[in-house]
């Protein structure tokens, strides 16, 4: 009697471990599958990869840093022709400006003309205020900017002509401007703010305007 009920439990134990084996055994179907499919997706990820990587290379590749500050002018004009628009004084005056080569400083204005058209872009035309505060374009894009000149700059008829120029029709004025050094070298970005066309007008690249302080020296 008592082998009949140890051969009965035994059977119970091995119906129930080949229960828990079958269980294990479909589980591990079960992930070895989900392993492949993961396997599967790596694989695409990684050809995706692969092929980003040789699109990137080939758009270096193809890419040619500007070596003026014309140059970036050029490449400004084009890239945010929606939000930046170049007077064509900018260019006359590149023309005859001596750190019109110097690469540092078209690097310079490149990186001051991306901040344009999108922090200061985005202040003048989307924020809830519509306005530029100068310190909080500072904060965001780590160049200084001025909305004006100095009192006695502002008082001289003649210095203050400098900074108008006729765009679409009428007389404008651009004093706002980014300011900056590159070396020893005055960089300056002067702007109108277009309200009607959604446009930073960019009426001056190059040194610095002619003000009060430097007309008394």
């Amino acid at each position: 009697h008592e082998l009949d009920l140890e051969l009965k439990q035994l059977k119970k134990k091995l119906k129930n471990a080949s229960q828990v084996n079958s269980q294990l055994l479909e589980e591990w179907n079960e992930k070895d599958q989900i392993i492949k499919e993961l396997q599967l997706q790596y694989q695409g990820i990684k050809n995706h990869a692969q092929e980003l990587q040789a699109s990137l290379g080939a758009a270096i590749n193809e890419y040619n840093p500007p070596k003026t500050v014309m140059d970036t002018c050029v490449e400004a004009k084009a890239l945010y022709a929606s939000k930046l628009f170049f007077h064509e004084n900018v260019f006359t005056a590149l023309e005859h400006w001596p750190h019109n080569n110097n690469f540092r400083i078209a690097l310079a204005a490149q990186s001051r003309f991306r901040a344009m058209a999108t922090h200061l872009w985005d202040m003048a035309f989307i924020s809830e205020s519509r306005s530029i505060d100068p310190g909080e374009f500072h904060k965001r894009s780590g160049f200084q900017l001025a909305l004006g000149e100095g009192k006695l700059t502002n008082q001289d008829a003649n210095l203050m002509k400098l900074r108008k120029c006729i765009y679409a029709g009428e007389e404008v004025d651009f004093s706002a401007h980014l300011k900056g050094k590159v070396g020893k070298v005055y960089l300056r970005i002067h702007f109108f703010v277009d309200k009607t066309l959604n446009l930073l007008v960019i009426c001056h690249v190059g040194g610095h305007i002619r003000n009060a302080l430097s007309k008394k020296m």
